[in-house]
């Protein structure tokens, strides 16, 4: 299960479901940047639940990227391999496409193996170079309405 969204109360559905509404209407937004200014605030939790509630529509695909590559939070909390991600692409030129893990209908992409200077890798331009191309390369291959992209940022 991603997060708290389909986790049986109405009360958090709903919450999500109305976040999910606010940005929808907003049709320029394509990338969704959860961060914090403290650790356990809730920004995996958050950043699962919109992901799954988002790829609950029609003609919205979501890619859920974890660059918190200290915590590596969202392979944890999906229980799933976090050996090859972003980082890998990015220092190791890894295929992209053998990265992304398919989870309750959202695409996933792990930190990877942590860097040793996340803030140098983050702001270098072969990351903004990947996450650029990923939104090229998918919104030209797909006829979707919308992709979002989440991301769940280090502190």
């Amino acid at each position: 299960m991603l997060g708290l969204y389909d986790s049986g109360s109405f009360e958090v559905n709903e919450a999500y479901r109305e976040v999910r509404t606010n940005i929808s209407l907003n049709t320029d937004i394509k990338t969704i940047v959860f961060t914090s200014a403290e650790m356990d605030e809730g920004k995996t939790t958050t950043v699962c639940s919109m992901a799954k509630c988002f790829s609950d529509l029609e003609n919205h695909k979501i890619l859920l990227i974890d660059c918190d590559f200290r915590k590596r939070s969202v392979a944890r909390v999906l229980d799933i391999p976090n050996e090859k991600g972003i980082a890998d692409v990015a220092m190791n030129d890894m295929d992209l496409k053998e990265c992304i893990k398919k989870i309750d209908g959202v695409d996933v992409l792990t930190c990877g193996r942590s860097p040793l200077n996340t803030s140098v890798l983050i702001e270098s331009k072969k990351f903004r170079d990947i996450i650029e191309n990923l939104k090229k390369e998918i919104l030209d291959k797909e006829l979707i309405e919308k992709y979002f992209y989440m991301l769940n940022m280090i502190r």
